[in-house]
């Protein structure tokens, strides 16, 4: 099947930002810099994305899909080291967590990103790890009073403030030690 002209557009723009990310990071990153890069206008990328942050949270959705993350191994701490080691992986070879910072810093200023942000990303990621908790539950793993939600925010932060200060690594090592310092609180 041949590629039409938009998904090869589409494919060469983030390739492009992917680039330019590693390059030189987000803030750095420019609509102009990506369409020169991927031998398209800027007014196409304006006219598919409206912004750079558009363009980089479709690119993470693209990068860091639910389903490469999602797992059920029958075991609480096996699906949350599971899905951080793959999240970690994924950030690590292709510095899409460098965006993320990025989109942060954009909240604040723009509140329809923020919405579509909430809407898009936060959610499902949420959701996720909220899911394994209440699978944990469910077997006993974990005590029956928690609140998944607060579990995912637990998870979340940490791994949102190594994102965000880029002062220690994302690794396996630190998988487990989240997971381990986490579960200490909740289990049953």
């Amino acid at each position: 099947m041949a590629r039409t002209a938009s998904e090869t557009v589409r494919k060469a723009v983030m390739g492009a930002a992917l680039a330019l990310l590693a390059e030189q990071g987000y803030l750095k990153t420019t609509m102009e810099g990506i369409a020169a890069r991927a031998g398209a206008g800027k007014q196409t990328l304006y006219r598919r994305w409206g912004s750079k942050a558009d363009l980089y949270l479709e690119l993470y959705e693209d990068l860091v899909p639910p389903a490469a993350l999602d797992l059920d191994t029958g075991s609480t701490r096996e699906d949350l080291e599971g899905l951080l080691t793959r999240l970690f992986v994924i950030y690590g070879n292709t510095q899409i967590n460098r965006a993320l910072a990025g989109l942060v810093a954009e909240l604040p200023h723009a509140p329809d990103f923020a919405d579509r942000m909430r809407e898009r990303f936060l959610k499902k990621r949420r959701g996720m790890i909220a899911t394994i908790a209440q699978r944990g539950v469910a077997r006993g793993e974990l005590r029956a009073d928690i609140d998944p939600e607060f579990v995912s925010d637990l998870i979340s932060g940490a791994v949102w403030f190594r994102v965000l200060l880029e002062h220690q690594p994302l690794d396996q090592a630190y998988a487990t030690q989240l997971v381990d310092y986490v579960l200490k609180g909740i289990e049953a």
